[in-house]
């Protein structure tokens, strides 16, 4: 369920859907035929086989035949949702979180979304008010795009494809925890219970281990093989060590050069805790070569989010070739518990938790996105969990930042964790934040190392110049900037894309 689009209100409908899906190759198998009402209203989805994979075709309608509904992603908690369904006398007929969200629809209005715990992007279309309605989960780990044009207005989970289908107008992003409909957005975040929040942060971390817990194990698929993408930092470990302890078969991928900051990490907690540890060895040829194929993937120019794309592409393309379809990694842990160098030497670190949060969508969860499905790979987030996210949005400060075994420490929570398990080790619990690129032995995210040094010799200071004139709208800063941008020049109209003017505030202190 890992790529949709929509025609809504357009001429050839049918035809610019199977456009769209055709253009998001590794996303999923075609098989599933649009949805076309009218002449000028199609559904579709190029659907990665996880959920019920021979019956929950997409798209799917509501018992009424009301609601056509195509969802790209995962409700963790739909089966939790069936009895309120069943309880109006409609029947279940699929194992389907698409299925939940139709009936629901139709059942409940929108109000219904409200109630989800999940990572999902959804298109739905009302036959009966001719209307349209989109959602996107809490912190939009699960894209989605469209343009208004022609009158009427496509949806897809790239960009690419949107582009490919319509003329002139901008692309725009649905934002993440709400609701558009033609009359404009509202928002739709989790409801969720109660959770107790206390000053004590060994309460508070018994509360947090709890909750991991049940989200690692919400999310481990119930019939499948899974693979955990594993640093050896702080976040990824705590997600394998939950993961492990619930399914002894969950196997590990890291990623790093010999000289890579994280190998050693990794190799030690896996000798010591029986862990199937593959590891993806690759050369500076390797990335630098690949580059272009990196910037068209994930559609961007930032460097925080190629540099880390490139290590994140070649995990997923292992883990495919393995014939994994799912995997759990611990990206979101850094923006919900101050994992950053920039948040510790902040006297407002929660202020800017929150700027790093409404950027999330834009960068990491972008990069785990794109990156995993190029190849049928659907990564999921367990530190973004709902009940997670209340949790730590709540938490003092000083549990996220502040004092610890006499020095200021970031994640100051997730490091309690360690000591609730003596399996949990001290040199991992320790450890300083390492971007991924630098744990894998490639730089960090300063104006230095392998890839800047690439792109101030493949872009002479002439072009560096034309550049600064030709790109002016998108602030660069740098020859390495300037590379990005001339290789997304060639498959993506820069004109059409006013989203990337924005400039992203993560690692703006580098870039």
């Amino acid at each position: 369920m890992c790529g949709i689009a929509a025609a809504i209100g357009v001429e050839k409908a049918r035809i610019r859907v199977q456009s769209m899906i055709a253009l998001m190759e590794g996303r999923g198998d075609t098989t599933d035929p649009a949805g076309t009402p009218y002449s000028n209203v199609s559904l579709g989805t190029r659907r990665l086989r996880i959920l019920d994979r021979e019956n929950a075709i997409q798209p799917f309608w509501s018992f009424d035949s009301r609601f056509l509904v195509v969802l790209n992603g995962e409700i963790f908690n739909y089966k939790s949702l069936q009895p309120l369904i069943e309880a109006k006398g409609v029947s279940i007929k699929t194992d389907s979180d698409t299925e939940v969200l139709a009936h629901g629809l139709a059942l409940f209005g929108t109000n219904f979304i409200k109630q989800f715990n999940g990572m999902f992007a959804f298109v739905a279309y009302d036959c009966k008010k001719k209307e349209y309605i989109a959602g996107r989960d809490q912190l939009g780990i699960k894209p989605l795009y469209y343009v208004k044009s022609e009158g009427g207005i496509c949806f897809a989970s790239e960009i690419k494809p949107l582009l490919a289908v319509t003329e002139d107008a901008q692309v725009e992003i649905v934002p993440p925890g709400h609701i558009m409909t033609k009359n404009g957005f509202s928002s739709c975040l989790p409801i969720t219970p109660p959770i107790p929040i206390s000053n004590n942060i060994d309460q508070n971390a018994k509360t947090l281990h709890d909750l991991l817990w049940k989200s690692v194990e919400s999310q481990l698929p119930s019939d499948l093989e899974c693979a955990i993408k594993f640093s050896g930092g702080i976040d990824s470990t705590l997600v394998l060590h939950y993961a492990k302890a619930i399914d002894k078969n969950v196997k590990a991928y890291h990623i790093s050069r010999p000289d890579g900051l994280d190998r050693q990490f990794a190799l030690d907690y896996a000798s010591k805790n029986d862990v199937d540890l593959t590891i993806v060895d690759y050369s500076k040829e390797d990335v630098l070569h690949i580059l272009e194929t990196i910037v068209e993937a994930t559609e961007t120019f930032e460097p925080n989010i190629i540099r880390n794309s490139v290590f994140s592409y070649l995990l997923s393309k292992k883990i495919h070739n393995d014939g994994i379809k799912v995997a759990l990694c611990g990206e979101g842990a850094d923006e919900l518990f101050c994992g950053y160098s920039e948040m510790r030497c902040n006297p407002k670190p929660k202020l800017m938790r929150q700027q790093f949060l409404n950027d999330l969508h834009k960068t990491q969860l972008q990069r785990v996105d794109r990156c995993s499905e190029q190849f049928e790979l659907e990564t999921r987030v367990p530190f973004l969990d709902a009940h997670i996210i209340k949790m730590a949005m709540h938490l003092p400060q000083s549990h996220l930042v502040g004092s610890y075994e006499g020095g200021m420490m970031e994640k100051v929570i997730l490091r309690k964790l360690y000591e609730l398990d003596f399996k949990l080790p001290d040199t991992i619990r320790t450890r300083s934040k390492v971007v991924f690129a630098e744990g894998a032995g490639m730089g960090d995210n300063s104006m230095s190392g392998p890839f800047f040094d690439y792109a101030n010799l493949i872009v002479s200071d002439s072009e560096y110049k034309d550049g600064l004139r030709r790109f002016e709208e998108f602030k660069p800063v740098s020859k390495e900037e300037i590379y990005y941008l001339s290789l997304l020049e060639k498959y993506f109209p820069l004109e059409r894309l006013n989203i990337l003017k924005k400039r992203l505030i993560v690692n703006q202190k580098s870039f």
